[in-house]
């Protein structure tokens, strides 16, 4: 691990820490819509740019006020039990998982809300799993009306349901902000699918489900969880029947693949196979193939370009990365042998690899990381994992089937069985309280340095600059409200980060003697943050010399800015249309 690692956790900690304090200091002025949009854009970094914490309790609060802040509801119940997606998708393991699970729990009326839609239609299996089970899907009110808008639709959607099954996207505020204040309502369970990175919702949690038993110590000993809060849930499946013979022939025909082709299969988003310095999966699969002329490498997820690309010339076109596809299902009856996605593996495409009958297996040099990465499969000992490369060859020379180890394990009895324990755990505890969750620990440990390797050593995630600009416009936000007028409504874009719609031309600040520093701050942020193309210092003819030594040392107390002062015994004649004027003080 670079020198570096420490420092950097520690500057991403304090961006976190900084957007954190101006969302407060806007929830202490009334702004909790301002403020809630914040602890978004907080949340959204720190789930990619790790800031050594997951989870922060200032940012609960912060929602937990604003939650405060909403019309009470009476929780009646009686409609079963509500999924809660921030987004739904047909491709990929989020969304597959709701269904699933709405599926395997089809014995009550399953319905779902998608707060924050993509564009397009509803996936089919998600909706096709509520109408089997007589639940339907809900609808709420869309980023256009505001996070408190939404929340607060969503808590009197969810007073009308007996469970509450949250599968929200780590940076999405609206379970907090619909449920943190509510003590009369449903059970809550949240489904930890992004179980190794920073998220928000542990102060609605009556019980965290997470799927890896890693899962439920990173939320005891990094989130505050009480260990009476957390449950392991095996992920629930489809009924996928083994692939016969003939299937296998048809789908390899169909493919162009040769009936004697050793196959081998790996499935899952392309930044799932970015490891930040060496280990690449290719690295080790590579060598198999040059040993093996009838081997075959399919990768679904990637795209065939960069290393990939640089495979697929090596082997004479024996290596194919597909891009991302809606169907695997001739992938899945046309293979061998199924290896997991390295370093970060993709639990349900291997599970369902497993269920056609395919061997599985795992590539894991690291135990830390395969502990922190891997799959819940490969931990439970349903398929092999590697820690050498020979042993990765000998694996892939005899592979071992794991379907019936993996039904076993995922029993639709003991699935339903373990469900009904968490369920009862969460009634039996109550809503989850503030007081109850510890403070989560700032850390240099292992599993920081591992995820900031992934994120940041990979470049899968926001970039240095883009988070500056961000954390500028946070500062900029809590001491000038005037500058909300620069962003799109609601402050959040599509990608939920905050988003301009325009500037102001210049930003005007009139200090008084030792409101310097104040001054400059604040133009130093709104200039960071791209609010106002420039900034004036406005000051009386016969205070120039005196504030200058004063200006100077602000501005070299902080990241370099131009300013102009502007000597005027009217500051007000400065503000022209296009120009904000900034406060020097509070």
């Amino acid at each position: 691990m670079p020198e570096a690692a420490a420092g950097t956790l520690a500057g991403h900690a304090a961006t976190i820490d900084g957007i954190a304090r101006a969302a407060r200091a806007c929830a202490d002025a009334g702004r909790l819509e301002t403020a809630s949009a914040l602890v978004q854009s907080a949340a959204g970094i720190a789930a990619l740019r790790h800031p050594g914490r997951f989870a922060h309790p200032v940012l609960d609060d912060v929602l937990a006020r604003a939650s405060a802040s909403l019309p009470d509801v009476p929780w009646i119940g009686g409609r079963g039990v509500l999924h809660v997606l921030s987004n739904a998708l047909e491709v990929g393991g989020h969304t597959r998982l709701a269904w699933r699970w709405m599926e395997l729990d089809g014995d009550r009326p399953q319905s779902f809300v998608v707060t924050r839609p993509v564009p397009g239609p509803t996936p089919p299996s998600l909706a096709a799993a509520a109408a089997r089970s007589g639940g339907r899907e809900w609808r709420v009110p869309g980023a256009q009306a505001g996070l408190l808008a939404t929340a607060s639709a969503l808590r009197e959607l969810a007073a009308s349901f007996d469970l509450v099954v949250l599968h929200a996207q780590p940076n999405d505020p609206l379970p907090s902000l619909a449920f943190a204040a509510v003590t009369d309502r449903a059970p809550v369970l949240l489904c930890n699918h992004a179980d190794h990175c920073f998220w928000l919702g542990r102060d609605v949690a009556d019980v965290v489900v997470g799927h890896r038993e890693v899962a439920a110590t990173l939320a005891r000993t990094r989130r505050g969880v009480p260990a009476g809060r957390t449950a392991t849930l095996p992920l629930p499946l489809d009924d996928v029947p083994a692939t016969d013979p003939d299937a296998r022939t048809a789908a390899r025909a169909r493919l162009g693949i040769p009936a004697a082709a050793r196959v081998l299969l790996t499935v899952g988003s392309a930044y799932k196979f970015e490891a930040p310095a060496g280990g690449h999966l290719l690295d080790v699969l590579l060598p198999v193939l040059a040993a093996d002329p009838a081997a075959v490498l399919l990768a679904v997820g990637p795209a065939p370009e960069g290393r990939w690309a640089a495979a697929a010339a090596q082997t004479a076109g024996r290596v194919l990365a597909t891009g991302v596809l809606p169907d695997v299902a001739d992938l899945l009856a046309a293979a061998d042998v199924y290896v997991e996605s390295y370093p970060c593996s993709s639990g349900t495409a291997a599970l369902e690899a497993a269920q056609t009958g395919l061997p599985v297996v795992a590539w894991a040099p690291d135990a830390a990381q395969a502990a922190l990465l891997g799959s819940a499969g490969a931990a439970a000992g349903l398929w092999p994992s590697a820690r050498t490369a020979a042993e990765l060859a000998r694996l892939l020379a005899a592979p071992a089937p794991a379907r019936d180890a993996v039904l076993a394990h995922h029993a639709p009895a003991r699935w339903r069985a373990t469900l009904a324990d968490a369920v009862t755990a969460a009634r039996e505890a109550g809503p989850v309280r503030a007081a109850q969750l510890a403070d989560p620990p700032v850390a240099d440990a292992p599993e920081d340095r591992l995820l900031l390797d992934l994120h940041v050593g990979t470049g899968h995630c926001h970039a240095p600059e883009v988070v500056a600009r961000w954390a500028a416009q946070a500062a900029a936000l809590a001491a000038v409200p005037a500058v909300e007028r620069c962003f799109v409504p609601g402050l959040l874009g599509p990608t939920t980060h905050l988003e301009l719609a325009r500037c102001f031309t210049d930003a005007v600040v009139a200090p008084g003697p030792g409101e310097e520093a104040t001054a400059v701050d604040r133009l130093r942020a709104i200039l960071r943050g791209g609010l106002a193309q420039r900034g004036v210092v406005a000051l009386p003819p016969d205070r120039v010399e005196t504030a200058f030594p004063a200006l100077e040392a602000a501005l070299a107390a902080g990241e370099e800015v131009d300013l102009d002062v502007v000597p005027t015994a009217d500051p007000g004649s400065l503000l022209h249309a296009g120009a904000l004027a900034v406060p020097a003080t509070a």
